[in-house]
C-alpha cells in the first residue's frame, strides 16, 4: 500500500492459519490488508486495491470494501458512545 508515514493498524497477525486481516489508517484513508489483497479507500471512492497473490476475482475487492467499512463504522460507533475496550 505504500505507506510512507505515521499510520494506525488493528488486526491480529496474518501469519495465523485462518482468515485474517490488518485495518491500518493513514490520515483520512483507511486501508485493509488480507492474505489475497489489499484495498485503499478514502471513504467516497476506493483509492487503490491489489493482489498479493495469484488468482484473486474481482468479486474480493467488494468483500474486503465492505468489511472495511464496516469495522471503520463499527470504531466510530464504540468511539462515540464510549465503549471501545480492549
Amino acid at each position: 500500500m505504500g505507506l510512507d508515514t505515521q499510520y494506525t493498524a488493528l488486526g491480529a497477525s496474518l501469519l495465523r492459519k485462518q482468515e485474517s486481516e490488518a485495518l491500518v489508517r493513514e490520515g483520512s484513508l483507511l486501508g485493509i490488508i488480507s492474505e489475497h489483497a489489499y484495498l485503499k479507500h478514502s471513504l467516497v471512492p476506493r483509492m487503490e486495491y491489489g493482489k498479493l497473490v495469484d488468482h484473486v476475482p474481482d468479486s474480493y475487492y467488494d468483500e474486503l470494501e465492505a468489511r472495511l467499512l464496516a469495522w471503520d463504522k463499527l470504531a466510530f460507533d464504540l468511539t462515540r458512545q464510549n465503549r471501545w475496550a480492549p
